[in-house]
């Protein structure tokens, strides 16, 4: 007698594209275009092969941004500015009266800018 009872045995899957397993991607984020936007996102996307979603996930996670200025360092730039007024107008003065009657001043105002520009962090 004959059992007519067969096992199949499964073989890998050997094509396709691989199981995501653990890092499969469940999270998702909204985000909302415009249309020249959308427009310079697919340029871009397809500039560098990628699919958009492939795209913005490559920007959003390997992006370098810088973060916005504080109070402080706003203010320290706002004075760096008026220094460099000031400083302007005191060259135009030492070449009319001279630049060595001049040159107690010029440093003092180096001396400012230099403190304030170790203040900012660059």
């Amino acid at each position: 007698m004959r059992n007519n009872t067969s096992i199949k045995i499964r073989k890998p899957k050997t094509t396709g594209r691989p199981s995501l397993g653990e890092k499969k991607k469940s999270k998702p984020h909204m985000v909302r275009f415009d249309e020249e936007q959308d427009e310079r996102l697919i340029f871009r996307a397809e500039l560098a092969g990628m699919t958009v979603t492939e795209y913005i996930r490559e920007a959003t996670l390997n992006a370098k941004i810088s973060p916005r200025l504080s109070p402080d360092e706003k203010e320290y730039i706002r004075q760096i500015l008026k220094i460099g007024v000031n400083f302007n107008q005191l060259l135009k003065l030492a070449h009319t009266v001279g630049l060595v009657s001049m040159a107690p001043k010029i440093e003092s105002i180096i001396g400012q800018l230099s403190r304030l520009l170790n203040k900012i962090k660059f």
